[in-house]
């Protein structure tokens, strides 16, 4: 068994223990949940909600969902501005999450396609996945598909700074504008939406862990030339999240056994990776070359729906 160290992506530690919280029975709360996503209000099954790949609910509620909680009776110090809570009986819950992230997860759970009933070839590949002990084992009557998110922050390197100076010829130099630049670097990492490009300049350097962590996701059911399903700036940070979903494939064939067998590990458990890498960006509007360092942090769940 390969140590963790040889792992291409690890788990987080196992005390690692997330789920959404009702201080009150559950029947005392509507089953429809409203959710102030950054101001734009989306309303969502409460068992659906629950539901949702825990690697999205932790970034959503760091604290848990707790409804029927009013912040000015807290006298703890947390940071109110990232707990959710009730007002009155508008069960209106506060996150600071991107809108289109959520709808594109909760699309991928409620369309009927690709996530149709289980086939019976599939119930048996499960199966033989599985071994012996499967009673009652929610893979045989749910869908699996693997989430990867990434957040990657980026740190742009101008060239030295110039204050405006004047030169021999009387002519004024402009300083460089580092806010500009920080916003022209985003919107170029934006644009990059292969899912694999960041890993591919890795695997260039011969870093076999992280050839195999791209041969395991696309067994899995990616491809190489996929992109993400979802790409945005995130406002007031040099930051760029992505998220990508696909069903996990179980034809039965050796590499995506092998593939899906690695995986189920993740169910619950979600693994991570980090990474840095360097590279240049021109920006025409300023003829600027700038270093960008990107330090990626992927998150890899394997879900049920």
């Amino acid at each position: 068994m390969a140590s963790r160290a040889d792992a291409p992506i690890t788990s987080v530690p196992d005390s690692y223990d997330y789920s959404l919280s009702f201080p009150q029975e559950e029947a005392d709360f509507p089953t429809i949940i409203k959710i102030d996503l950054r101001g734009t209000l989306v309303q969502v099954e409460r068992d659906l909600l629950v539901n949702l790949p825990e690697s999205i609910l932790l970034v959503m509620f760091p604290y848990g969902l707790n409804l029927g909680r009013n912040p000015m009776d807290d006298d703890s110090e947390l940071d109110i501005d990232n707990h959710s809570f009730n007002y009155e009986n508008e069960n209106l819950v506060y996150s600071d999450f991107n809108p289109s992230i959520f709808q594109y997860v909760l699309s991928f759970y409620t369309r009927s396609n690709p996530l149709t009933q289980v086939s019976t070839s599939e119930n048996g590949t499960l199966q033989a996945l599985l071994g012996g002990n499967h009673l009652n084992n929610p893979f045989l009557n749910k869908q699996a598909f693997v989430l990867l998110r990434e957040e990657l922050d980026y740190f742009p390197v101008p060239p030295k700074a110039r204050n405006s100076a004047t030169d021999l010829a009387g002519e004024t130099e402009p300083s460089l504008d580092i806010v500009r630049i920080k916003v022209e670097c985003g919107k170029h990492l934006v644009q990059e939406k292969n899912i694999f490009n960041g890993l591919d300049r890795q695997i260039t350097q011969d870093n076999l862990a992280e050839q195999q962590l791209v041969e395991m996701l696309c067994a899995a059911g990616f491809s190489k030339d996929d992109q993400w399903g979802v790409r945005t700036a995130e406002p007031a940070r040099t930051a760029i999240i992505s998220v990508a979903m696909v069903r996990l494939r179980t034809t039965g064939q050796p590499a995506q056994m092998a593939a899906a067998q690695k995986l189920l590990l993740f169910w619950r458990k979600p693994a991570r990776k980090c990474w840095w890498d360097g590279s240049e960006v021109k920006i025409d509007d300023l003829n600027v070359v700038t270093k960008l360092w990107c330090r990626r942090t992927w998150t890899l769940e394997l879900a049920l729906v």
